[in-house]
């Protein structure tokens, strides 16, 4: 299992991505619209 999680981690940004938080800059629009991101 240890090994599978490497594998996975080393080739799967979008999984780094979901388990850190990342700080954005700027704003985020989806559609068109202005995302507003509330800090937890």
């Amino acid at each position: 299992m240890k090994q599978l999680i490497q594998t996975v981690e080393s080739h799967c940004p979008v999984l780094d991505t979901l388990v850190r938080a990342i700080e954005v800059t700027g704003e985020v629009r989806v559609n068109g619209s202005k995302l507003e991101m509330v800090k937890a």
